[in-house]
């Protein structure tokens, strides 16, 4: 049922109130929802999630059926077009990726480098020196000193009366103890975003120098005990705060739900909302792809060091595998939902950002019976292990893993193609992600090696690629085999537990007629679901009804897809 005949419904005087609860209820759930993918890398994992993170007129879906087909075909795919174009709503895109390399953040550039060092020179004796000339900058530059921008006047407007001509003082504006967008009436929403005349915040004595903010409690576990944010024009509200910075504004909202001190100031649900689905993802990214152009070979190791990053953080809640000294982190039991908890997080920011939105939305109502719906929709890009899917399952109703699936041949062509990934480091990814052939290669490593051929206390191995054998001999020196399913990657469990499964088929290769037919999307197990499709003409899922496993199955035609 789309909105329209709901909103229809609910004015009918013929229905009871009992229906108006209901049908609200299920209004309630449709707002905020959950969704969790995986699938083995190249699986079109990461596809999938941009689609659901576009508008409805950025899918370019044909309005009119294809040619082919019958009339009740055509008939079907009208419509699908017209449930999706009357219910669409985009998710919001948690990108995993992006919260593991934020995790370095908490360590030192130098010991981000060298970690980094070490992988680059894993399979070849070069000038560790000479890597670090070339890598470091690009740490420093591309992720902890890179600085998002944020405009307080763009996001923020006045009342025509209200707040002096001065503004709030910086202090109160910035504080974490504070709460300017709820203590003061006078603060509106700028849904134009254009610039206001009048200062929100008094940042006049602060242009182009740093505002610092104390973290209230962080000295207590010896973090970060403040933030620096820098005044880039005090007209127009524009500051700009480090990625370092604001990885610790991010950790120590963490810290202060997990022991609930309390909400941080409103400003904030802003700034980080913006961090975590806008800049982090993008910063990311560039970081990465900066990596690849300057150092030799290291696409190829990109991925592989964000197994290692992602496994480390299941093991030790560090990104890293040693200390400054040289040492192990110890295993800590809890450690297995360290990403878990950073999506969490995530999500609850979403939701209290779109909360104190909501707040503001209807504080600037021309009526007090003006409804505000809040979409809190979120789709998670990367879930590796059926442990970190059982952690939001446990906090969420309404959270889904949805499967994705591809023909394995095609998939291979994708990271060879697109990502341009030797079938060698094909093999080894998959080795990390799939349990089962992660426990034969390491035991056969361990028979292989007996801890007595030890060679300037480092393991002889005859094997071209070094950075595997690294993971392996943490687990043997940490005596770890009995927790391999919590700390390792388990792509095939995870699928085994999805709730939906989407599966892609290349051009003229289908399955039976019943489950596709002309390219199109077809509702099975009577649970109804929108669809759109991307420029390539593949359909998508847009709206998650019902408890029920689903199997849907999507016809990909055009060219292949884009990869992970």
């Amino acid at each position: 049922m789309g909105r329209e005949q709901s909103e229809k419904l609910n004015t009918s005087p013929s229905r009871g109130s009992g229906y108006q609860v209901i049908n609200d209820l299920f209004d309630r759930q449709q707002d905020f929802i959950v969704v969790g993918l995986c699938g083995k890398t190249g699986s079109g994992v990461s596809t999938t999630a941009e689609i659901l993170n576009k508008e409805f007129e950025e899918l370019h879906l044909n309005a009119e059926p294809p040619a082919a087909g019958t009339d009740y075909e055509r008939h079907e795919y009208r419509l699908l077009y017209n449930y999706a174009r009357r219910n669409w709503n985009c998710f919001y895109l948690v990108k995993t990726r992006a919260l593991i390399t934020a995790r370095v953040l908490g360590k030192t550039a130098d010991a981000f480098t060298q970690f980094l060092c070490e992988l680059v020179n894993a399979d070849k004796c070069n000038n560790e020196e000479e890597s670090k000339s070339i890598i470091k900058p690009i740490v420093e530059n591309q992720l902890y000193n890179a600085a998002m921008t944020f405009e307080i006047n763009t996001q923020f407007k006045l009342k025509e009366k209200g707040l002096p001509n001065t503004g709030i003082e910086a202090e109160k504006f910035f504080g974490i103890g504070e709460n300017p967008l709820d203590d003061y009436d006078a603060i509106l929403l700028n849904p134009k975003a254009e610039r206001e005349q009048r200062p929100i915040v008094d940042l006049t004595s602060l242009q182009g120098n740093n505002c610092e903010v104390k973290l209230p409690g962080a000295e207590e576990d010896g973090e970060p005990t403040a933030i620096h944010i820098h005044v880039e024009d005090a007209a127009s509200g524009r500051i700009s705060i480090t990625n370092h910075d604001l990885y610790s504004l991010f950790h120590y909202y963490q810290r202060s739900r997990e022991r609930k001190k309390g909400n941080i100031n409103s400003l904030y649900y802003w700034i980080l909302e913006e961090y975590i689905y806008h800049f982090l993802p993008e910063q990311t990214k560039k970081f990465w792809e900066k990596m690849s152009e300057e150092v030799p070979d290291f696409d190829k190791k990109e991925t592989v060091a964000m197994q290692l990053l992602g496994n480390n953080l299941r093991i030790s809640n560090e990104p890293l595998d040693k200390d400054q000294d040289g040492k192990y982190y110890n295993l800590k039991e809890d450690a297995y939902v360290t990403i878990a908890r950073d999506l969490n997080h995530s999500i609850k920011i979403l939701r209290a950002y779109m909360t104190k939105k909501a707040e503001l939305t209807r504080r600037g109502a021309k009526s007090a019976d003006e409804k505000v719906h809040i979409r809190a929709l979120a789709v998670i890009d990367s879930i590796k292990n059926p442990f970190e899917s059982m952690y939001l399952k446990q906090r969420y109703s309404n959270y889904y893993l949805m499967g994705v699936y591809t023909d394995e041949k095609q998939r291979q062509e994708r990271l060879l193609n697109n990502k341009k990934i030797a079938v060698e480091d094909i093999r080894a990814i998959d080795r990390v992600e799939q349990l089962k052939k992660f426990k034969k290669e390491y035991d056969d490593y361990k028979n292989k090696i007996p801890q007595n051929e030890m060679i300037n206390g480092e393991p002889h191995t005859g094997e071209e690629s070094k950075i595997l054998p690294r993971l392996f001999q943490r687990i043997l020196d940490q005596e770890l085999e009995q927790v391999l399913p919590f700390i390792i990657q388990n792509v095939s469990s995870c699928l085994e537990s999805a709730d939906i499964f989407h599966q892609q088929f290349k051009g003229q290769q289908r399955a039976s007629e019943s489950e596709i037919h002309a390219g199109a999307l077809y509702q099975l197990d009577d649970v109804p679901w929108a669809c759109a499709t991307d420029s390539v003409g593949t359909l998508y899922a847009g709206r998650i009804c019902g408890q029920g496993k689903l199997r849907l199955h999507i016809a990909e035609g055009g060219r292949g897809g884009h990869g992970q």
